[in-house]
């Protein structure tokens, strides 16, 4: 017989009597502590390009996250032009402010993680 195959075989000869004859181990205490409720605070704030920014906050835990949203996607790019939308995508993580490195080398040098997409009807 093969090594691999007799391994589970054992275990179900060796189970303990208690659970072999339809007794149940006692079940660990899943419950937990419950959550706290959600209660955000929404600053919106509308700039004359149609810029739109959103902050919310929850102290509840030391994490900042970011995101952005672009109602443009794969769509939308021009006939002769396909994957503009993830072009700039991939360019929004590349560029260079004045004497400051790349945005990309920036976030991943705080310890951070990120992605973007890019879909039919967005970009994110």
């Amino acid at each position: 017989m093969n090594k691999m195959l007799l391994v589970p075989f054992l275990s179900l000869l060796l189970t303990p009597p208690a659970l072999a004859g339809g007794a149940q181990a006692d079940r660990p205490d899943m419950s937990g502590p419950k959550p706290s409720s959600l209660e955000l605070t929404t600053t919106v704030l509308d700039f004359p390009t149609g810029l739109r920014v959103l902050i919310q906050e929850d102290h509840a835990h030391p994490v900042v996250k970011t995101y952005m949203y672009v109602g443009h996607g794969f769509n939308d790019d021009p006939d002769g032009a396909e994957e503009t939308a993830h072009f700039v995508e991939h360019i929004w993580f590349r560029s260079i402010h004045g004497d400051m490195p790349p945005i990309m080398s920036l976030i991943q040098d705080l310890g951070t993680s990120f992605n973007a997409t890019t879909a039919n009807d967005r970009t994110d």
